[in-house]
């Protein structure tokens, strides 16, 4: 028998009997690996790095269906022959066509068994380990063995965002994901940072719409504020004035406007005034037409201050252009705060009155209080303008008398049970003057009981027939001389007095039961022997004052 000594490469569990298909095999095998150990023993071979092995001249082979030689398997496995294929004995993973042996069987190819076999590209990646896909610079045959879908000279290349290829992290070929830039609409998307405009759904970037019932990028509520679409209803959500129909955003809310919420809004022509909503607006405020500024004047698109030429009722005026701080004071019937808002001068129920010849004041044609033209004749000392205005019908600035009373008291005693005084009227004026218009009054005090009675002794010109009814009456307030006055008047026949001319009238007055009158207390009592002018006794005209002094 022939010997021959061959490289020897080691196998983790060569040496170490191992079970074979058949009983025969096994013991073949372990009687081999026994004789080769005592004969290199023997020879002093350094064992594991040479072994010797049986000649193939001797007649094995690796088609001879016997496992013989280092064979693990009928005429597979070892260093000579072919590597077995599934389900057959191995020793070591190269004893397998799959290179993998496991319990000393090999194992069929798996996607997961760290070996490079079946139709793998690479270990357990590519080809028929589909989905799993093969890392950058690792071998490939197809583009779809490698996890960036792109093959090149037989390595799988990394991905990149312009390889026109969807592989990385993009959600779409070239765009999307950590590292290529946003997708166009339409693109594939998986989250909004995928999309150029920011809105991902139903896994599609879609563009941005005000009107698509969702909220929207730069949108502050569903549809609404932001740039893109318009302002917001109220109760909205916002982020600025802008976002709000109202133009006012507080606190994130879109909130309702009003004339105090310092922003232009509503129909407003200026901050909170203005419109058809809010009060005008103050002077220098923006307007559009009158109506919108407090003055109720529009120039040139700014409220104008009030002035009392602008044919409107504004500032303090309580008519058009006239009462207020105006110099203009208002017409009858125009309203009124106070007197001086009307020209009359009395305002009532706020309405300015007509003038009046008995409402107080100095109105209309009046030269004074309540007379002259259009009234009575002032009384002496009035004002006046013209003769018609002074029941004196003497005017030189104010009313003088152009009448006087001549007074005589023909009994002069201490006391008289008929008190007799004589009157003389003298025209001094420059007019003749009507009797019919005069009264005399006498002033006394009673000191007796009864209803006086007065008895007409003569009147110059005629007969007592000139004189109307004589009248008692009472001084008010009464006074220490003087509690009641005798008034005599002419009648309506009495012809008028002419120029420096003069009527006299005698007569006396007493009571039914001729008691004395006490003279001297008496305020119109003369003790002169003579007719004398006095002041005592007053005349009047219309029944207005115009000569001497009441008490």
């Amino acid at each position: 028998m022939r010997l021959t000594l061959l490289a020897f490469t080691p196998y983790p569990k060569r040496g170490v009997v191992t079970w074979e298909r058949s009983l025969g095999g096994m013991v073949r095998a372990v009687t081999l690996r026994l004789w080769l150990l005592a004969l290199c023993f023997l020879s002093a071979c350094g064992f594991p790095d040479y072994a010797f092995v049986p000649s193939v001249s001797d007649g094995a082979s690796c088609s001879d269906r016997l496992q013989n030689y280092d064979e693990s398997d009928e005429d597979c496995g070892g260093r000579t022959c072919a590597p077995c294929v599934t389900g057959q004995t191995c020793l070591v993973p190269s004893d397998c066509r799959s290179g993998v042996c496991q319990a000393d069987l090999c194992a069929a190819p798996s996607c997961e068994d760290g070996v490079q076999n079946g139709r793998e590209s690479a270990i357990d990646c590519g080809e028929s380990c589909a989905p799993n896909r093969c890392p950058t610079d690792e071998r490939c045959q197809h583009p779809e063995d490698c996890l960036s879908l792109s093959c090149a000279d037989e390595r799988c290349s990394e991905a990149t965002c312009h390889d026109e290829i969807k592989n990385g992290s993009e959600s779409d070929k070239d765009c999307g994901g950590s590292k290529c830039d946003a997708c166009a609409a339409s693109k594939t998307c998986g989250e909004a940072s995928d999309c150029v405009t920011g809105i991902c759904r139903e896994q599609r970037c879609v563009q941005a719409s005000c009107n698509d019932g969702r909220p929207s990028p730069g949108e502050t509520d569903i549809d609404c504020g932001g740039d893109a679409c318009g302002p917001c209803p109220d109760d909205a959500a916002c982020s600025v004035h802008k976002d709000c129909v109202s133009n006012s955003c507080v606190s994130g809310q879109c909130v309702a406007a009003s004339c105090s919420d310092t922003r232009q809004n509503q129909d407003e022509i200026d901050i909170d005034c203005g419109g058809t909503h809010c009060a005008g607006c103050a002077d220098g405020g923006a307007c559009v037409a009158n109506n919108g500024c407090e003055s109720l004047v529009c120039q040139q698109k700014k409220c104008q201050v009030p002035s009392c030429d602008d044919f409107v009722r504004n500032g303090a005026e309580t008519g058009v252009d006239c009462g207020g701080g105006c110099s203009l004071r208002c017409a009858a019937g125009i309203p009124c705060l106070t007197s001086s808002d009307c020209a009359s001068s009395v305002c009532s129920d706020s309405v300015c009155q007509a003038p009046r010849c008995d409402d107080g004041v100095k109105n209309g044609s009046e030269s004074d209080k309540d007379c002259g033209t259009g009234c009575t004749g002032c009384a002496v000392n009035h004002s006046c303008i013209s003769n018609d205005d002074c029941a004196s019908k003497a005017c030189e600035t104010t009313c003088q008398s152009s009448l006087h009373v001549d007074l005589l008291c023909s009994d002069r005693a201490t006391s008289a049970t008929s008190p007799q005084p004589y009157f003389r009227i003298i025209n001094a004026g420059k007019v003749a003057f009507p009797l019919s218009s005069l009264s005399l009054r006498y002033y006394y005090s009673k000191d007796v009981a009864g209803s006086e009675q007065f008895n007409c002794y003569s009147v110059s010109g005629g007969d007592c027939t000139l004189l109307a009814s004589a009248v008692f009456g009472d001084v008010l307030p009464k006074t220490s001389t003087a509690d009641r006055y005798l008034e005599v008047r002419y009648a309506a026949k009495a012809p008028p007095l002419a120029v420096n001319q003069s009527s006299e009238i005698h007569g006396a007055f007493f009571v039914p039961s001729y008691a004395p009158f006490i003279q001297t207390n008496d305020y119109s009592f003369s003790t002169a022997n003579a007719f004398q002018t006095s002041t005592q006794v007053t005349l009047y005209a219309g029944g207005v004052l115009i000569w001497g002094s009441e008490p």
